[in-house]
């Protein structure tokens, strides 16, 4: 898949830069793959901070268990069951498949 700023992604893309609007860091380390996309939230966040995002073709599942800022958790925890929203995440190092939010945009959570 290609590259694209617009919000209106069908799936996970890759891409590496930074759009204004978004809640997240600046930057990541270089060799860190950002993944960005509308996913749909699958199940909203717990009391440990974790929530699990899947693709928009349901190929794929997030289990996000970090958050780059605090505010990127807050926005997140206000997410209900099957909202479509705009992320972005970087794969954790981890035994399992698991993500850090990096970016999110805020507008994408509202009804």
């Amino acid at each position: 898949m290609g590259t694209t700023s617009s919000t209106k992604l069908r799936d996970v893309t890759d891409d590496r830069t930074t759009d204004t609007g978004w809640y997240g860091v600046t930057e990541t380390m270089p060799e860190q793959q950002v993944l960005r996309g509308i996913v749909t939230v699958r199940s909203p966040m717990n009391s440990a901070g974790a929530l699990t995002l899947e693709s928009l073709d349901g190929r794929r599942t997030f289990q996000v268990v970090d958050h780059a800022t605090p505010e990127i958790q807050a926005v997140l925890s206000r997410v209900e069951r099957a909202t479509k929203i705009s992320v972005k995440l970087v794969k954790l190092t981890a035994r399992g498949d698991l993500w850090r939010a990096v970016g999110v945009q805020p507008d994408s959570t509202r009804p």
